[in-house]
């Protein structure tokens, strides 16, 4: 009787275990042991049958998806706020400093003089700059001194070095990049000893602004130097 019982629980269980429909796609090996788990299950009834079969439960147990362990973010600091702690960034310091100090050759003293207005510049051999229509230019003169001893190569090009104008106040914008006698954007010359050469900057501006105060400013590197001219 048992046998039959055993028969007949196999038969439904693995009649069970075939039906598509409600079942998961299971491999050879887990339809084995569902069958043996409805079998078990069935002959539990019979009170003849004391030999209940064995099988590890966590098969078919579904095993819970592992959580991805969340990765602590870091909060930036408030910058410039007691207790910002780390991540407080700094304001970078511009030093103001002479523009011969700005420059930094050593024995070479640099200086502003004085500036005109213009509708043209023309300046030894080389021919006139013009400004664009509606422009005038503001030329602004520079002394370039060697104070050394003996004659001095005085590079001013390659220094990397930020030049804005300002007139009352207000950014008028970079010099001309110009074939001027003595550009300061381009002085590479040699000075002699205890001799001054002339620097010039370009500058075109409105017709019809009227200055009332003409500023230069310089920068590079975390330093600056402003100069006005007379």
């Amino acid at each position: 009787m048992r046998r039959k019982f055993c028969i007949i629980a196999l038969s439904i269980a693995m009649l069970l275990v075939g039906c598509g429909t409600d079942v998961p796609d299971l491999s050879r090996v887990d339809n084995n042991v569902a069958a043996q788990y409805v079998a078990d299950a069935l002959l539990r009834g019979d009170k003849h049958y004391d030999e209940s079969l064995d099988y590890d439960h966590s098969i078919l147990e579904p095993t819970p998806t592992p959580e991805p362990t969340p990765v602590p973010t870091a909060t930036p600091g408030n910058d410039g706020e007691p207790g910002g702690g780390q991540g407080t960034q700094d304001t970078p310091q511009v030093s103001n400093v002479s523009l011969s100090e700005l420059y930094g050759i050593p024995g070479v003293a640099i200086e502003q003089s004085t500036y005109e207005v213009k509708n043209s510049y023309g300046a030894g051999k080389y021919a006139a700059i013009t400004p664009k229509a509606g422009k005038k230019l503001a030329v602004v003169y520079f002394k370039v001194s060697n104070d050394t001893g003996k004659a001095k190569k005085v590079a001013l090009d390659g220094k990397n070095v930020d030049i804005q104008l300002y007139l009352n106040g207000k950014s008028e914008g970079r010099p001309l990049l110009s074939i001027a006698d003595g550009d300061m954007q381009t002085f590479n010359e040699k000075i002699g000893a205890g001799k001054k050469k002339q620097g010039v900057l370009l500058f075109e501006i409105d017709k019809s602004v009227k200055i009332d105060k003409l500023e230069v400013q310089f920068g590079t590197e975390g330093r600056q130097a402003s100069v006005a001219a007379r």
